[in-house]
């Protein structure tokens, strides 16, 4: 009984060692080497799919209407 146990756990070590070259599923190291051509960069988009930010001015009171104070109606 103990030559069938060590046979049978021979025979799957060998087999899990077999299998185990045959499998892809670790990367290679060239992690960051791309398949593809590079593409002309638009400044417009931001990582090639979202808009610049546009500058937003400071807020603040106009100077139009609000340089003037309280206004009063004409009586008196």
């Amino acid at each position: 009984m103990d030559w069938l146990l060590r046979r049978t756990l021979g025979l799957t070590l060998l087999l899990l060692l077999l299998a185990s070259s045959c499998c892809h599923g670790t990367r290679n190291m060239e992690a960051f080497n791309s398949r593809w051509p590079e593409l002309p960069r638009n400044p417009k988009f931001f990582f090639g799919f979202l808009p610049k930010a546009m500058p937003i001015p400071p807020s603040g009171p106009a100077k139009q209407h609000n340089s003037t104070g309280l206004q009063t109606s004409g009586r008196a």
